[in-house]
């Protein structure tokens, strides 16, 4: 399961595409970033770990979320919810666009 999930993203990514995106509010997207995400990442802008892969793909995000396991302590934090990695994929991508 795991290989097929990670080989689904690195698919997803490498297409440039994004099923899972649209609907995603940047606002909150950044509010979840930095309290979620930036202690490891840092600023999205500095892309570390290839953060800004994320822009706009939250399909990419949600496997991530789930495969990675530094990482899996999102999904107990968003139980069952698609919203967040919505949001999050839209802030990146806003971001990812300003640079």
């Amino acid at each position: 399961m795991f290989v097929a999930r990670l080989a689904c993203a690195l698919l997803l990514a490498a297409a440039g595409t994004s099923p899972a995106s649209g609907g995603g509010n940047p606002g909150n997207g950044q509010s979840l970033y930095q309290t979620w995400c930036s202690g490891c990442h840092g600023s999205a802008s500095n892309n570390l770990s290839s953060v800004l892969n994320g822009a706009n793909n939250s399909s990419l995000l949600l496997s991530a979320w789930a495969t990675y396991s530094p990482m899996q302590f999102l999904q107990t934090a968003f139980p069952s919810e698609t919203q967040p990695a919505a949001d999050v994929a839209a802030y990146l991508g806003t971001v990812a666009s300003r640079t």
